[in-house]
């Protein structure tokens, strides 16, 4: 699994500022980076 962090993601429908985005081959997961430094610790 790969991750995107800081990114702004636009999906024809939301536009979403300070972003990340977990991948593989498909997109897995989208969500805010208070969310993703959340699940960093948990991890690590």
């Amino acid at each position: 699994m790969k991750a995107i962090v800081n990114s702004k993601f636009y999906d024809f429908k939301n536009y979403r500022e300070d972003s990340y985005i977990l991948f593989d081959e498909k997109i897995l997961k989208i969500g805010s980076m208070k969310e993703f430094t959340s699940i960093r610790k948990k991890t690590y």
